[in-house]
C-alpha cells in the first residue's frame, strides 16, 4: 500500500536473516511502476549489518531508508545502534520512525532517536530526517545528501 498524499512510495521490509536475490529486481521494477521503494529497518538484517555495500548499492540506485525509532535509540542493541549511526554518517538513512509500540514508548523513542542523530551527525541532520518525514506524507520532494559507502570495522590481533 503506497505512503503520503501522491501515493508514490512504498514501504520494503526484507527478512532479517538475509536479503533475497531477487530484491535488487524488485526495487527496479518498482521505481519503473513510478514508487519510490522505502527499505524498512535494514540494521535489523543480518546479511546488511556484514555487508552494508548491498545496502549501499540500492540506496546509490535510487531507494531510501527507513530506520526504526527504537534501533537508533539503542534499544535494538548495541550492534545495531552502531550500524544505524553509521548508516546516518553515510547519508544512508532517510527517515526515522516507529514500529507498532504503544504510541507513549513510540514518542520516547523518537525522541531518544533524534538526540543520538544529533550527537552523531548534528541538528542540521535531525532536522532533515524530519522534513523528509513530512516530505514523504505531504509529497514533498526530499533532501538527499550523496550517499556514501559504510565499512565494516575490522579487528586484528
Amino acid at each position: 500500500m503506497p505512503l503520503g498524499l501522491e501515493g508514490k512510495y512504498i514501504l520494503l521490509e526484507l527478512p532479517y536473516d538475509h536479503v533475497p536475490d531477487y530484491t535488487t529486481n524488485v526495487v527496479f521494477e518498482m521505481q519503473i511502476a513510478g514508487y519510490v521503494p522505502i527499505i524498512s529497518q535494514p540494521e535489523r538484517n543480518d546479511e546488511m549489518t556484514e555487508n552494508p555495500d548491498k545496502l549501499y548499492r540500492l540506496v546509490k540506485n535510487g531507494a531510501l531508508v527507513q530506520l526504526g525509532a527504537a534501533n537508533v535509540a539503542g534499544k535494538g542493541g548495541k550492534k545495531v545502534a552502531k550500524f544505524t549511526e553509521r548508516l546516518i554518517k553515510a547519508n544512508q538513512a532517510h527517515i526515522i520512525a516507529t514500529g507498532r509500540q504503544p504510541r507513549v514508548k513510540n514518542k520516547l523513542f523518537v525522541q531518544s532517536a533524534y538526540q543520538q542523530v544529533k550527537k552523531a551527525a548534528g541538528s542540521e541532520r535531525v532536522i532533515q530526517l524530519k522534513n523528509n518525514l513530512d516530505a514523504i506524507v505531504t509529497g514533498k520532494t526530499l533532501l538527499l545528501n550523496p550517499p556514501e559507502r559504510v565499512t565494516q570495522k575490522r579487528w586484528f590481533f
